[in-house]
Parts: C-alpha cells; structure tokens; sequence
C-alpha cells in the first residue's frame, strides 16, 4: 500500500479460506489534517505474481474542518435607549461551506441564515454574520448570542453583553459627626458616592499623604440601573491634625475622583473643598 501522504509500504496480514484460497485485509489509521490533507488521494496498490499489472484503488480523501468563532463586534462602545445596535461575528476555518447562523437575544432566536462561506485560498470558508436592532429599555443588560450550525459539529457560540451606558460617580460633599472638634474627640465622616455604572468601583480615605484604614461598605442600586455607597471614616483627633485634609478618593473605569474636608487649625471647624 502507498499514497501521497504517506509514502508507506505494508506487509498484509494473509489468511486462508477452505477452498485453498488466499485473502489478506489491510487497514491504516491517520488522524488527518485539513491543510495538506484535504482532497489528497488515498490509493492502494495490489502485487501479485499472477497479476499482469498491478491493481490499484484510489479514494480521494474529503476532510471537514471544524468552524472557529470570533468574538462579537458592536459597532459602539456603550448604549442607550434608540441607539441603533449593531453587532457583527466572524465564522472562519470551516469546510464544506454550507453553515446556519443564529443570532439570540438571552434564550429567544432573532434571526436565522443559511449562509456558503467564502473561500479564503487555502480550502477553508468564513463568513461574516450580523444583526440590528434599536435599543429598548428591555433590551438592557440581555445577552446576546451568535450560534453557528455546522455538519462537523452541532454548534459552536459567541456571547456578547448589552451593558447599560457607563455614568462617572458623583462625590456628594463629606457630612461630619460634629460641628467643630477637639484633640481627642472621634471623628467621622460620611461621603455618598452615587450615580455610577457599572458596578466595580475603589473607595479609599486619606489623611493628607497618609492612607487611613479601609473601611467597609455595602453597595447598592437604584430603580435606575445605577449604583450608590456610602464610604465612612472614623479617626481620632490628635493636635497635630488640625489643618491637615481628609480626602475621599474613589477610582472608577480607571478614572480617578476625589473629593476634601478640611479641619480647620484655629476653630476646630470642618469645611468642604473640591
């Protein structure tokens, strides 16, 4: 036996059958590769004495290659109601051609194509599939999904996520326990962080150059979508802190904001500073 690929020579295995007959079965076992593979020729040569010429078998050798799934694509980087949304996804290094693209919106089909791919010079066949839609309340925070239907595999899926439009936090000024302050009283103090989209956000208090102790808080939401918190601090007035600035820095979608309460060195008061 011998091929293009594979150049092999093999001893068959010979039986005998009861009529004095001999019979011989060959078999090989490759794992393919589509490039270098595909439509090659699989041929079988046959030697024997009382053959004139040998008998030769060829299979011309089909390999399908399995479609790979690009991340989605939108056409804006955030949304509000009546934006037009438009997302695209690339299919690619897929053979035969024919293939079913479905879009979803969470677990509800939107749209279905039976598309032939285009040949990108080495046998292999992408497509490019897209779907729009405008922007409804509704649609805020689903998901939506790309699902490719391919005869060498049942489906292979892309997800995207419709993130409500990012908003920056807004520093309401720093409230006080008191009015005004001695060495030795308890100082705390309260800033309301809120109106923020998304969700991830970094609270941190700061006494002039020098970190304070973290403190917890809990984040919570709106009926808007949006986020608030409330960041504290508690410290113990020493002599040397009057006239210093406590700062409540928060850093969101790597943008920082900050906003000052300074306690005053001569009246012990406590003021708001941007």
């Amino acid at each position: 036996m011998n091929n293009d690929l594979l150049g092999l020579r093999l001893k068959p295995v010979v039986s005998r059958d009861k009529l004095v007959f001999y019979k011989c079965i060959c078999s090989i076992h490759i794992i393919p590769k589509f490039k270098g593979h595909h439509r090659a020729t699989l041929s079988l040569d046959v030697h024997h004495p009382a053959l004139k010429n040998p008998i030769c078998k060829a299979q011309l050798l089909k390999v399908k290659s399995v479609p790979e799934m690009k991340p989605i694509r939108a056409n804006q980087e955030s949304y509000k109601v009546g934006d037009q949304l438009e997302l695209t996804c690339t299919i690619d290094s897929f053979c035969p051609k024919s293939i079913q693209v479905l879009w979803y919106q969470d677990q509800e089909e939107i749209s279905s194509q039976n598309m032939d791919g285009v040949e990108d010079g080495s046998g292999l066949y992408s497509v490019t599939s897209s779907m729009q839609c405008r922007v409804t309340e509704d649609d805020i925070e689903k998901i939506f999904r790309c699902k490719a239907v391919h005869q060498c595999k049942s489906f292979e899926a892309a997800q995207w996520k419709l993130e409500k439009e990012q908003t920056r936090p807004i520093l309401d000024p720093i409230q006080a326990n008191q009015d005004s302050y001695s060495a030795g009283d308890r100082l705390q103090l309260k800033c309301k962080i809120h109106s923020f989209y998304p969700l991830n956000i970094g609270v941190t208090w700061w006494k002039d150059q020098e970190a304070l102790p973290p403190e917890t808080y809990d984040l919570e939401d709106n009926e808007a979508g949006d986020f608030y918190v409330t960041a504290c601090m508690n410290n113990t007035i020493k002599e040397e802190d009057f006239g210093k600035a406590f700062t409540c820095r928060v850093r969101h979608r790597d943008k920082n904001y900050e906003i000052q309460w300074i306690l005053e060195t001569n009246t012990g008061d406590g003021r708001n500073t941007e």
